[in-house]
């Protein structure tokens, strides 16, 4: 198939220059045809292996659509063919949509929602943030077993640091570690599996201080030091659902701007006397 396309799609080229027609027919189908230049709009990167197999793909498709045509403009009245009323409600529909979303872009963005808002609308919905899984806060080293620097990062990691300690341990992580991690934030314990072998880390073992560890699999030694854990059921932080309020505020802040928007035209056309009952 891939063979046949190409061959056609070189002959094509070729008998374009031949007849010096600068768009040729890929296929016709009763009367309708599909160009070249057709085809190629409909592919991104036309050029590529993918789209040899995805032009076949598209020209059947074509093909059928057109064959399908055919018969319906055989089979349907002029009255069932007539479809200006549904054109025309598809046509404001889209209208409609278009006008909206470009206003919302320049009138309501996320930059817009502030922390205050953010902080505000977790502390008033804390029943809507439930974990469904375990999260912890940790800093992890993750270090190939024969990597250098292992025993000197081992000394500094599970110890308080200066701010020169930190630099130096930091420097280690990004110079001979395979994954590291240093920021105080919460992460989803699934998430850290992917990393970790913590699998079989309990709320139990943070109750009873058991927060530095070093673990190893066959290939990784693993620097892991907990600092918080919170269990599912347990509200989430806030740094996890951070992004899930702002979409939820920036949803209510674009209905607000819609109605706004939709009051606003309204009363521009009744002061305007173009609304006549």
């Amino acid at each position: 198939m891939k063979f046949r396309l190409s061959a056609l799609i070189f002959g094509l080229a070729l008998a374009s220059v031949a007849c010096h027609r600068s768009d040729p027919i890929v296929v016709r189908v009763y009367d309708k045809e599909l160009s070249l230049s057709q085809l190629q709009a409909m592919l991104p990167s036309y050029n590529s292996q993918d789209s040899i197999m995805l032009s076949q793909q598209h020209i059947q498709a074509w093909i059928q659509e057109q064959v399908m045509l055919h018969e319906a403009e055989r089979s349907l009245t002029s009255q069932e063919q007539d479809f200006t009323e549904e054109l025309n409600d598809y046509r404001t529909a889209l209208m409609i949509h278009a006008f909206e979303n470009k206003y919302l872009a320049s009138h309501v963005t996320k930059d817009m929602i502030s922390n205050e808002e953010i902080e505000h609308y977790y502390r008033s919905h804390p029943q809507q943030f439930l974990l469904q899984q375990n999260a912890i806060k940790l800093h992890f080293i993750k270090f190939n077993m024969n990597a250098d620097n292992i025993e000197k990062a081992q000394k500094l990691f599970f110890k308080t640091r200066t701010v020169q300690e930190e630099q130096t341990l930091e420097n280690i992580c990004i110079n001979d570690a395979e994954n590291f991690y240093l920021q105080n934030r919460w992460i989803l314990f699934d998430d850290v599996l992917k990393e970790i072998p913590l699998k079989d880390y309990t709320k139990e073992r943070f109750q009873n201080k058991e927060t530095n560890l070093t673990l190893n699999d066959s290939d990784y030694l693993y620097l892991v030091r907990i600092i918080d854990y919170k269990t599912s059921e347990n509200i989430a932080p806030l740094s996890i659902v951070r992004n899930q309020i702002t979409d939820i505020l920036l949803k209510e802040k674009q209905i607000t701007a819609l109605e706004q928007l939709h009051a606003k035209a309204l009363d521009k056309a009744k002061n305007n006397g173009e609304i006549i009952y």
